[in-house]
């Protein structure tokens, strides 16, 4: 769905450009900037990334999580650079509160606190928008919105809804149970009780919405200030007004990465007070460049960070847990995980594979992972040597006792690795009510496992060995040997010759 959204977006986003902007146009404003007016619009950038720091900060403070305010600035900063230069906005959440939880603060806190500061963020941009409209209607612009104004009741709806839900103790309760009927209950329940530390705190919330309407005024500042610099005849509070109602449908459009989509309805509702494609281009092309260029504190932060390479290696983690997994395994987009992994590891992953952002996985250098591949390493390590590639169709999930793979280890097309078992003593209990058991798999280095390989829980590979396609592993076997058959025996020693007739042929 997402790719699908994406791909219609930024197509409707091309399209647009090319039939209403003159590319001439949009060179002949850009030409009009100035040394001061870029010092000037940088500035405002920066210090709008500032202020969403305080403003997480704050909104943190019930949740005893006690860091010097430097560092919160640094984790926007990176964050921030994480999510524009990727790109992903829920990348960039990750990395800040991974930032956050190094430090031993409990994960679900983190997350509570990132959940808290989105809602609080989103409905700052609804209430805005609010503003924005109701101008709009008064000066006669948006008379015949009414699907504009439906919009935003449903989704103000919505919001408060959500605000219903997380600000109760029942209505937590009752998410918890709607998690716990689809496997996620545990992370829920985590996630509630952190959220729980807001009860009472009615107050520093209302601060923290205050502080977000505040925090807004920046970006629609950078917008007015583009325009202005790149002498767009706009009447100030009328521009804001829909830069405002502009600004909701973005960042709404972003919750399925929908750049191209927001991009798009920008065109649309600019052109409601008379701003040409071109001026819109030219205005999004300079703020988007000015909060790209304020991200680069964020990426000396990134890049210096000694830590950053053990974000998704430390084995057990800190951070982000439970919680986090759910974020790392739906919301991290696929060429986001496959970025990092080329730039911590230099393992080349195909963005159609589908590899876990986890801190128990590590790659060696050399790596290649190809398309509808799945790696997880949920519960266990999963260390993976040097030059090792997997085929088309692999899936290889570690254990609680962990997986651990050489160097120059070959994976046929559908080979399947099992680190863990499902408990099966009880006949009058289902298999998964009885738990998970994990002895580890070892598999040695120069190994090739042949098409359809199935390697069971237990197993362990010598080096050098060579395992025929369709072949059942499930025990430990020497090295320097071809393996074959359900399950797997030793048929041959490498270096031994099969039969006479081979043995002449070598002589």
């Amino acid at each position: 769905m997402k790719h699908l959204v994406r791909a219609l977006g930024l197509a409707i986003l091309v399209w647009l450009i090319w039939r209403h902007a003159d590319f001439g146009e949009v060179a002949t404003s850009l030409r009009l900037l100035t040394a001061p007016a870029v010092l000037g619009l940088l500035a405002v950038a920066i210090a709008d990334r500032i202020v969403m720091a305080l403003k997480w900060r704050h909104v943190s403070s019930p949740l005893d999580i006690h860091l010097p305010l430097g560092e919160w600035i640094s984790a926007m900063f990176a964050g921030s650079f994480v999510s524009n230069a990727l790109p992903s906005t829920l990348g960039g959440d990750v990395y800040r509160g991974w930032r956050v939880a190094r430090g031993g603060t409990r994960p679900s806190l983190v997350v509570a606190s990132l959940v808290a500061e989105r809602i609080i963020g989103v409905l700052a941009t609804i209430l805005i928008a609010w503003a924005g409209l109701a101008w709009l209607v008064t000066q006669g612009i948006a008379r015949d919105e009414q699907p504009a104004f439906l919009g935003l009741f449903a989704i103000t709806c919505v919001l408060l809804f959500l605000f219903g839900v997380g600000g109760t103790k029942a209505g937590r309760e009752a998410a918890v149970a709607v998690a716990t009927r689809v496997k996620a209950g545990r992370p829920a329940r985590k996630l509630a009780d952190a959220i729980s530390a807001y009860d009472g705190h009615a107050r520093l919330l209302f601060v923290n919405l205050l502080l977000a309407l505040f925090e807004n005024i920046f970006p629609l500042a950078l917008l007015l200030g583009a325009a202005s610099a790149l002498h767009v005849p706009v009447e100030p509070l009328s521009f804001l007004a829909i830069a405002a109602v502009a600004l909701f449908l973005q960042r709404g459009s972003m919750v399925l990465d929908g750049w191209g989509v927001g991009e798009a309805l920008r065109l649309v509702t600019y052109g409601l007070i008379g701003v040409s494609a071109s001026d819109t281009v030219a205005i999004a092309l300079v703020a988007h460049s000015m909060g790209l260029l304020a991200t680069f504190p964020g990426a000396i932060v990134f890049l210096r960070d000694p830590n950053r390479a053990e974000a998704t290696a430390d084995v057990p983690a800190k951070a982000p847990g439970r919680i986090g997994l759910i974020i790392r395994r739906f919301l991290v987009p696929a060429p986001l995980v496959a970025v990092w992994y080329y730039v911590r590891d230099g393992a080349k992953i195909s963005f159609r594979a589908e590899v876990e952002l986890s801190p128990n996985l590590k790659f060696g250098p050399g790596c290649t992972v190809s398309s509808f591949t799945k790696i997880k390493a949920t519960d266990g390590p999963l260390v993976i040597g040097a030059h090792t590639g997997f085929a088309t169709g692999c899936f290889v999930s570690s254990g609680e006792k962990g997986l651990h793979i050489g160097d120059h280890v070959l994976f046929g097309p559908n080979v399947t690795v099992l680190a863990s078992h499902y408990v099966h003593g009880d006949l009058t209990v289902p298999f998964e009510d009885q738990g998970v058991s994990s002895k580890g798999v070892k598999i040695g280095s120069n190994v090739w496992l042949g098409a359809g390989t199935v390697v069971a829980d237990g197993a362990s590979i010598g080096d050098n060995t060579i395992v025929v396609a369709n072949s059942l592993v499930n025990r430990r076997y020497p090295p320097n040997v071809i393996i074959q058959g359900t399950p797997a025996k030793v048929i041959l020693r490498r270096g031994t010759p099969a039969n006479p007739e081979e043995a002449t042929d070598r002589s």
